[in-house]
């Protein structure tokens, strides 16, 4: 059984990321659910490290440094 980890990340590490990232917030909004991330209601609305890998991956900013 995979269990999917959910993280816990501000917003504003999330706008950083995208300020300073190679892909605007029109381009990686098409890809993510940031309104969720932005706003979560409960623990499905916070991205899983999978999705958090491939934003980093997107927006060319480490996840882990």
């Amino acid at each position: 059984m995979n269990k999917r980890i959910r993280i816990h990340v501000k917003w504003e590490v999330i706008v950083w990321a995208i300020q300073h990232g190679e892909k605007d917030y029109s381009q990686l909004e098409k890809k993510y659910k940031l309104d969720r991330w932005q706003n979560p209601q409960k623990e499905e609305d916070y991205p899983t490290l999978k999705q958090l890998q491939n934003f980093s991956n997107d927006t060319k900013i480490p996840l882990f440094t």
